[in-house]
């Protein structure tokens, strides 16, 4: 007997939710484009609330009128605790404005986190507890993954069709002459941390998939291997063994089986780890010997711990540990601002790794919850967690078929890996969009195990008014996410045209295109900030050929933009230098003001206490002058800039005599 109706059209639904969850994830971790300012983090925003934007009227739609199980409604009360948390720590925020719309770098502001959330909460009801849903999605991820992870191979070979050669040649010289792909992330550390969802993907697959789909994962997970060693990501190498410590370790475990099986799998996955790093250390010379090309990652990982990007995590965590989580665990500094926190907080222990460092993270997954959205917001994470940990569990134990079980189980391992992997970073929006992902799977995984059915043909859908009400809802918070990410397109399309008119000395194009940038964003002080830099820029390069309206009119713009960034971005010690450069060509007398300001905000940053210098020294005030220059040169030890100005103002001291000011 055939599908009734009733029962007939859920299943439809789910079907194209299904297709649309698959084309929303393959979107946001394909899309890049390198003919805009920043190539990966803007196409990132654009491509999850484009992709929420048309998943959530299809969830609306059938949480209205097919009421969904147990298990998935309590997966809407875990995330709406999540976005509860992220909106008291967004109306605390240090800056609201920019907690809400997003910062600068990250971008993983409110509205990115409800569209993420919104797209993760369409899993379940898509997978409709249907095995074959389960594993078809798996396999979306997996075939996802094996296209980035071959064009990060292709990257590391020296072919790439998309970046123009020169940004390869920045690579290098970033990380020390040695290339590290960064994928279709943008970054090399967040493209291994990303590509361990696929490969555990793949690896759940190979494990109850047979004939050519086997063949076809195990080449998928070899070549998501090797571009996790291609980015060379100490974090994601690490993750990744422990992930397979413990897969392994459950499955020798299920074979003996005994009343000591948590002991049995914990020093089996100990074990595991510990013979991969001495392997990987200790036989580090004959792994270079035997194959040459990867010995930027074995360098990398025998200086784990020594190295100067180990070490300054260290004293950062220190820092964000005694310093900043004093200050912000309350109600958290707010969604973006862990770079403000840093600057107003943090230590004088940098100068020796490197005294420009303003972190725009914890590096920690755990920390920068607590820093960013306070102790509710970890708890609330925390939360997610211990729910995916109790969805696995009950699925492993409720599965019957062994093939299924041993998927469940590398999808938990992969859960273990990321957050091994994420102990050593922080987030950006494709390793959280997947984050919240898999523990949407883990409550899919629940259901399949089981059985039971999210879509019960008897119940009654919602009355017609509250489906009308939900639904245009759903229109409108998915008609606001698709016009921020129209504004944040705008912007940086403007955004490239003003940086191609400083390279062109176009004064302009620059202002015009500035102003359509800053118009496109005009809630935020993003792109004034990016504008303010640019005419910089152009003046510290052009003002001496420019005629004197000109440059006025340019200086005072790049003024106006960086006042307007100070309150409203996450980089306000970058626009207050800014204020204080163009202040100087000016001649504005609020300069001094802005120096002040910009040494009670980050009273350990160098460019402050050098500026006031040559400031102080342009007031004829020497003495002053050399105590700023000797304050800059402590904290900028081995920067030139600063030893030189100390050593001018030396001289200049004995020149003029003792009685000199």
């Amino acid at each position: 007997m055939g599908l009734t109706n009733i029962e007939a059209d859920p299943i439809r639904q789910s079907r194209t939710l299904l297709v649309s969850v698959c084309a929303a994830i393959g979107f946001e971790t394909l899309f890049f484009w390198a003919r805009i300012w920043n190539a990966y983090t803007v196409p990132k925003v654009v491509a999850a609330l484009l992709g929420a934007a048309v998943l959530l009227p299809q969830v609306c739609i059938q949480l209205l009128r097919h009421p969904l199980s147990r298990s998935s409604k309590r997966l809407l009360l875990l995330f709406a605790v999540q976005m509860a948390a992220i909106t008291a720590a967004t109306a605390n925020s240090i800056s609201p404005a920019v907690s809400f719309w997003g910062g600068d770098w990250r971008r993983m502001g409110w509205i990115t986190q409800f569209a993420m959330v919104s797209a993760a909460i369409s899993i379940p009801i898509a997978i409709r507890s249907d095995p074959k849903n389960f594993k078809h999605l798996l396999r979306v991820i997996a075939a996802i993954g094996f296209l980035s992870g071959a064009y990060g191979m292709f990257q590391w070979l020296g072919w790439d069709p998309f970046l123009p050669a020169f940004l390869r040649t920045e690579i290098v010289a970033q990380f020390g002459g040695s290339y590290r792909s960064a994928g279709t992330i943008g970054q090399p550390t967040y493209f291994a941390n990303y590509l361990l969802y696929p490969f555990f993907s793949s690896l759940a697959l190979l494990s109850c998939e047979t004939g050519w789909r086997m063949r076809a994962m195990a080449g998928a997970n070899m070549a998501m291997l090797a571009a996790v060693v291609a980015a060379t990501a100490r974090g994601g190498l690490i993750g990744c063994a422990i992930g397979l410590a413990a897969f392994v370790a459950w499955r020798l475990t299920r074979k003996v089986g005994s009343a000591s099986r948590l002991t049995r799998s914990i020093g089996l996955a100990a074990a595991l780890v510990i013979v991969g790093i001495v392997f990987t250390v200790y036989l580090g010379t004959a792994i270079q010997s035997t194959f040459p090309s990867v010995e930027p990652l074995t360098t990398r990982l025998a200086k784990f711990g020594t190295d100067s990007s180990s070490l300054g995590r260290i004293i950062l965590w220190q820092d964000v540990i005694g310093r900043i989580v004093p200050k912000t665990w309350a109600t958290g500094a707010g969604p973006g601002m862990f770079r403000v926190a840093f600057t107003r907080y943090h230590s004088n222990s940098y100068s020796a790794f490197n005294p420009d460092v303003h972190w725009e993270s914890a590096h920690n997954v755990f920390l920068d919850r607590l820093t960013e959205q306070g102790v509710i917001g970890l708890l609330a994470f925390v939360c997610l967690i211990g729910a995916f940990i109790y969805n696995m569990t009950n699925a492993l134990r409720s599965s019957s078929d062994p093939k299924n079980t041993a998927a469940y189980a590398a999808v938990g391992a992969a859960l273990v890996a990321v957050l091994a992997s994420n102990s050593f970073n922080g987030e950006v929006i494709p390793t959280t969009y997947y984050f919240y992902i898999w523990i949407a799977l883990s409550f899919a995984a629940g259901d399949c195990s089981e059985r039971s059915t999210p879509i019960d043909p008897t119940s009654k859908p919602a009355r017609k008014w509250l489906q009308v009400i939900g639904v245009l809802a759903a229109v409108t918070a998915s008609i606001g996410m698709a016009w921020y990410a129209n504004r944040n397109w705008k912007a940086e399309t403007s955004l490239i045209a003003g940086a191609q008119a400083v390279d062109s000395r176009d004064e302009s194009i620059l202002l015009t295109s500035g102003g359509d940038a800053e118009r496109a964003m005009k809630h935020v002080g993003t792109y004034h900030l990016e504008v303010a830099t640019l005419i910089v820029t152009f003046l510290q390069e052009n003002g001496n050929t420019l005629r004197e309206q000109s440059r006025t009119q340019l200086a005072q713009s790049g003024i106006n933009s960086a006042i307007w960034a100070v309150e409203r971005t996450d980089k306000p010690m970058v626009a207050l230098l800014n204020l204080i450069t163009l202040g100087r060509m000016t001649g504005d007398p609020r300069t001094t003001k802005w120096l002040q300001q910009l040494q009670e905000m980050d009273p350990y940053w160098y460019r402050a206490h050098e500026l006031s210098a040559h400031f102080l020294l342009r007031e004829g005030k020497v003495n002053d002058a050399l105590r700023e220059a000797t304050i800059a040169r402590q904290l900028a030890p081995y920067v030139d800039s600063t030893a030189n100005l100390w050593k001018q103002l030396i001289a200049f001291r004995r020149e003029l005599g003792p009685d000199s000011r």
